[in-house]
């Protein structure tokens, strides 16, 4: 670090506790004003009271009236107490400027995605899931596993390692499951058959099961399903996690999947996968699914059209507006934080007020996160300032909000 961005540190460090020593006085001075004028007019009213006792004249009376109102019109004039609101914002302040250069870092430390094919697979979609693992780890950064699951017990072996892949179970850590293989509709329930083979009595496994595993989690979790009638899912009946969960079938209730080859779920997936990457920039789930259609839009050399469904699965109720699963490389994210030789160019500043009917003091998180969405061009987070605004503001604003 050079000594010019040394001094330019210690300056900013001063003009910020100068700042706040400011903010600090005026409040001070206006609880001062507001104490003194209400002695002063409490004094006023007990001699006129005095001398509406002693006199008996009426005119007394209306002065004492109209002191009155000038008090009225004095703490309308001064506001509310700012002292709940400065600790809110001071408080709030102190989280922005902390986070402020990693805000546009992905939210996810790592992303955890599985792999998942029959061991007895004759659609021969090995070569297009190692294709798109490549893709995940190569482009993305993502930690790659796969499975074969195998016909002897094989929804206790793909249970045992969902739930032993679930261990990196965190909001910091999104999941990404990913199936390959034979489709079928469930008659009995409400969820779609997950089958090795084409032959009659082959193993089977209701995938409801395992989409309820990745609904109870924590984390954040993205299903692609790469079968037929794959769209027919289990009914989510809430969860006690905090994570979205989004899916991407490759087909409706009651169609059929491409095979392996240029029109296949996983050639696009990778195919949109890998030029996504390339501009390193984050995207929704809902971004994915609209490059998956274009990519799948029906041309005259395709023998099998289908259309793959995109649906919530679980929303985050909590966050508003409801939060989307975000996807990014992971190694190409550029924090867009103040670097030095960008604080010596000419700057711009931008000043918003708002005026707030009730003070939610609870909402602290929907404020901080709308913030902190601010485009990139914000590369820097100067101050924040919260108090009771006054009831009769000129014109243009008030001058020290």
């Amino acid at each position: 670090m050079t000594g010019k961005s040394r001094d330019l540190k210690r300056l900013k460090r001063r003009y910020d506790d100068s700042v706040r020593i400011n903010e600090r006085q005026r409040i001070g001075q206006l609880e001062s004003k507001r104490a003194e004028v209400a002695i002063d007019i409490a004094r006023t009213n007990q001699e006129l009271e005095k001398r509406i006792v002693k006199l008996g004249c009426s005119n007394l009376n209306e002065q004492l009236q109209s002191q009155t109102q000038k008090l009225q019109r004095m703490e309308e004039i001064l506001g509310e107490p700012e002292s709940d609101w400065a600790g809110w914002s001071n408080d709030l302040a102190d989280i922005l400027i902390r986070d402020w250069s990693g805000r546009r870092k992905s939210k996810y430390d790592s992303v955890k995605v599985l792999l998942v094919q029959w061991a007895s697979d004759d659609l021969g979609v090995k070569t297009e899931i190692e294709n798109l693992a490549l893709c995940f780890t190569d482009c993305y950064g993502y930690d790659v596993e796969t499975f074969a699951t195998p016909d002897g017990q094989p929804l206790v072996s793909l249970t045992t390692r969902v739930v032993e892949f679930l261990k990196y179970d965190s909001p910091s850590t999104p999941f990404i499951f990913y199936y390959a293989g034979h489709g079928s509709v469930n008659h009995w329930r409400s969820d779609s058959i997950w089958g090795a083979t084409r032959a009659s009595g082959s193993a089977i496994i209701p995938s409801g099961i395992i989409q309820t595993l990745f609904e109870q989690s924590k984390s954040d979790a993205l299903l692609l399903y790469n079968a037929c009638h794959s769209a027919d899912t289990a009914t989510s009946m809430g969860s006690p996690g905090t994570g979205v969960t989004e899916l991407i079938s490759v087909a409706g209730f009651h169609e059929p999947a491409p095979g392996v080859g240029k029109w296949s779920f996983s050639h696009t997936l990778t195919e949109v996968f890998h030029s996504g990457s390339k501009h390193g920039k984050p995207f929704a789930v809902s971004m994915l699914y609209s490059a998956i259609l274009a990519t799948l839009r029906p041309t005259r050399n395709q023998t099998l059209m289908t259309t793959p469904v995109h649906t919530i699965l679980v929303p985050d109720e909590r966050s508003h507006p409801r939060r989307c699963i975000m996807l990014e490389p992971l190694s190409k994210v550029s924090t867009n934080s103040e670097s030095p030789e960008m604080a010596t160019h000419s700057s711009f500043i931008l000043t918003v007020s708002f005026k707030i009917d009730r003070p939610q003091f609870e909402a602290d998180n929907i404020w901080q996160d709308w913030i902190m969405r601010a485009p990139p061009s914000a590369v820097a987070f100067r101050r924040l300032h919260a108090g009771a605004a006054p009831r009769y503001l000129p014109s243009k604003g008030h001058p020290n909000f």
